[in-house]
């Protein structure tokens, strides 16, 4: 299986300079960083629960996550200053591309719910959320453990965007093997 991160390099930077206008292959879009966050309701009832979802975080990407605290307190959300409120963790570099291979290759086609990715019409990145975590094949064998998870949100951000048409964007993160589709005006269905 041919990893995204070769897959990039060999085929989709050479096919986005001949369908693109570039300047080459340096001002191609390429993904800078995916930014993988977990928050819950139910860590102000019992902070002890942030152990699972910082263990799933863990086991999905090779990195320890880092604990979100609260900032000030709120007496309407019963939320005092330094209560944990959830775990997130940036990727770059090669454990990016791994989990990005997993998630593409292995979540993806598994999940019929995430089957079309909307992008944002101002900015090329993927903002999405995802319900059943547990749908990762890595999660799957400690089910018992991480069945309490509710779910995460997935940023992935693209360097070499700023001067970039929205077709590229889509061209790019399709090429990757991400189910993409352009935004829609408000009130139009899917075809």
């Amino acid at each position: 299986m041919l990893s995204l991160q070769a897959l990039y390099t060999q085929i989709l930077a050479r096919d986005l300079v001949l369908k693109t206008p570039s300047e080459g292959l340096a001002s191609l879009p390429k993904v800078d960083k995916i930014h993988v966050h977990f928050t819950s309701k139910a860590l102000l009832a019992d902070p002890t629960h942030l152990l699972i979802p910082a263990t799933a975080l863990t086991v999905l990407t090779g990195q320890r996550p880092k604990v979100i605290r609260a900032r000030c307190s709120v007496a309407t959300f019963k939320l005092r200053k330094g209560d944990p409120l959830g775990c997130h963790l940036t990727l770059r570099g090669q454990k990016m591309w791994a989990f990005l291979t997993q998630w593409s290759m292995l979540f993806l086609p598994l999940d019929p719910r995430q089957s079309s990715l909307a992008l944002a019409s101002d900015h090329p990145h993927l903002f999405l959320g995802l319900k059943d975590v547990l749908s990762f094949p890595t999660l799957k064998m400690g089910i018992d453990f991480f069945e309490t998870l509710e779910g995460a949100q997935i940023s992935l951000h693209m360097a070499n965007h700023s001067s970039m048409e929205p077709r590229v964007g889509e061209a790019f993160w399709s090429g990757l093997g991400l189910p993409v589709h352009p935004p829609q005006a408000y009130g139009q269905s899917k075809p």
